[in-house]
């Protein structure tokens, strides 16, 4: 079996030494060098920066849509307006079409803007977890964060399936069964909100079960050369 022996600390118990003491190194540390993150991105951080990013995209690719649409429509609508007629029937009429236009126009923009500069829940999350210095307090604040988000988007997702279950019963009772596409619709939104798992727990359970795959390593001693007690751990895979 193969074993890779990381060595932590050596510690001098009072053994005797022989030979001649070698002369102590010490290095020195700059300011900005104790100010960077020591060692590499932890895992739980890996797997934050892969939830932000995710998010992050699909984000976007639903901002721009939104604001396109938005953009056209409320070209549309000052169009219509421009080419209404001031008196009769017809003239209102197109004046509320351009209208109701402009106002979708704008409110598909308002979400599209909004989609596109406001950022997620695990990109914050990932921005200040990055931000912190220390590799055990950063692994342990992305672990966090991890469950957090998890559990704030099961709690989103149950939300929504209890609205889509309402507009469903309420669909099917109104329209006395003649119209099932609706109830049908926000039924099946319900079910997959219900059933389906968001990303922050998807994520949260593979970051989960991976920590859970990694084995336990053991405490190594021995002694060092010089006669002192060396302190380790041996991971075995």
């Amino acid at each position: 079996m193969k074993s890779i022996a990381a060595l932590f600390m050596a510690v001098t118990l009072g053994i005797p030494s022989f030979g001649k003491e070698l002369p102590r190194v010490y290095r020195v540390t700059s300011d900005q060098e104790k100010l960077q993150t020591t060692g590499p991105p932890s895992p739980a951080e890996q797997y934050l920066s892969q939830l932000a990013g995710k998010l992050r995209a699909r984000r976007k690719l639903i901002g721009y849509p939104l604001a396109g649409s938005g953009g056209v429509m409320a070209v549309l609508g000052g169009i219509a307006l421009s080419q209404s007629e001031e008196d009769g029937w017809s003239g209102f009429f197109e004046s509320l079409g351009g209208m109701g236009l402009l106002a979708g126009g704008g409110v598909f923009l308002a979400a599209g803007a909004i989609s596109l500069t406001v950022p997620t829940g695990a990109e914050r999350e990932n921005k200040r977890v990055g931000a912190i210095p220390d590799f055990a307090e950063r692994e342990k604040a992305a672990a966090e964060a991890l469950a957090g988000l998890a559990k704030r988007g099961r709690r989103n997702r149950m939300i929504r399936g209890g609205v889509f279950s309402g507009i469903a019963v309420y669909g099917a009772a109104s329209k006395g069964g003649d119209n099932i596409a609706i109830p049908l619709l926000f039924g099946a939104a319900a079910v997959a909100n219900f059933l389906g798992k968001s990303s922050e727990e998807k994520m949260n359970l593979a970051f989960s079960e991976d920590r859970r795959a990694k084995p336990a390593p053991e405490l190594v001693l021995g002694f060092t050369p010089r006669g002192g007690l060396s302190v380790g751990f041996s991971l075995d895979f």
